[in-house]
């Protein structure tokens, strides 16, 4: 697949998006990123790559990706370099995010303790704590997108 097959707007190189930590902050030129959660799949995808199992497919792989905030505007170029400049000592990672989304419900209140996440994590991980099932894992890929 090339660049931007997902939609995304930035595409990374050399920089494994699984151990990003969710509040890093990236230096990207004159831009300055905060990661604030994974990608998420939804039927959306699905169509967009002619494949309504894709979600499925996508969220199994457990390689979501990130979303990040912009906290700096500036302007940037394929080849600019991406820097980590912090690291929240909290070190809770974006992928560990999909895996309680996807997976683990259990864990829903480890989410709740992660100030940098978009709001839309600590709204799903209340809600699944306030149901009597929230203990079972995940079986499928979410139909609704992140709100971010």
């Amino acid at each position: 697949m090339g660049p931007a097959s997902f939609g995304e707007n930035l595409t990374t190189t050399g920089l494994d998006l699984n151990d990003a930590v969710v509040g890093e902050r990236w230096q990207v030129s004159g831009v300055l990123l905060q990661v604030t959660q994974p990608r998420i799949s939804y039927y959306k995808l699905g169509i967009r790559m002619g494949n309504d199992q894709f979600p499925a497919c996508f969220a199994a792989a457990r390689r979501p990706g990130v979303d990040v905030r912009i906290l700096q505007e500036g302007t940037l170029q394929a080849g600019d370099e991406i820097d980590v400049v912090e690291r929240p000592a909290r070190r809770f990672r974006a992928v560990d995010v999909a895996n309680i989304y996807y997976g683990d419900h259990r864990r829903a209140a480890d989410l709740l303790a992660v100030a940098e996440l978009a709001p839309f994590w600590h709204t799903w991980a209340s809600g699944v704590l306030g149901r009597p099932d929230h203990g079972r894992s995940a079986i499928c890929a979410p139909r609704g997108g992140t709100g971010a």
